[in-house]
């Protein structure tokens, strides 16, 4: 049994914090082949090991893969992890402002 991960679109592109269209162009572009749910043969599922490569290879970076996590979960990190690239954004912003006085 292969202990490899697959996560749904939604999870990668909370990881990625990009829109679906985004990662299907992505997909497209590097000849990713599409693996289905088996379930219900519709629901497009991405592995751990191509959302490993997609973040090499588009330079993003993303939380841990081996750790289980909820869409939700996943969805809340992606956002605190852009809030706090924003906060830093502003701090720089603030610095600079205050040392041209």
């Amino acid at each position: 049994m292969s202990s490899e991960r697959f996560y749904s679109v939604a999870e990668v592109c909370a990881l990625f914090d990009i829109h679906e269209a985004t990662l299907r162009r992505w997909r497209r572009g590097l000849g990713l082949t599409s693996w289905l749910d088996p379930c219900d043969r519709r629901r497009l599922m991405i592995s751990s090991s191509e959302l490993v490569a997609l973040s090499k290879i588009k330079k993003r970076v993303f939380i841990n893969v081996g750790q289980e996590l909820s869409a939700t979960d996943v969805l809340l990190t992606a956002r605190m992890d852009k809030l706090a690239g924003r906060v830093e954004e502003l701090a720089k912003l603030v610095e600079k402002l205050l040392s041209q006085d």
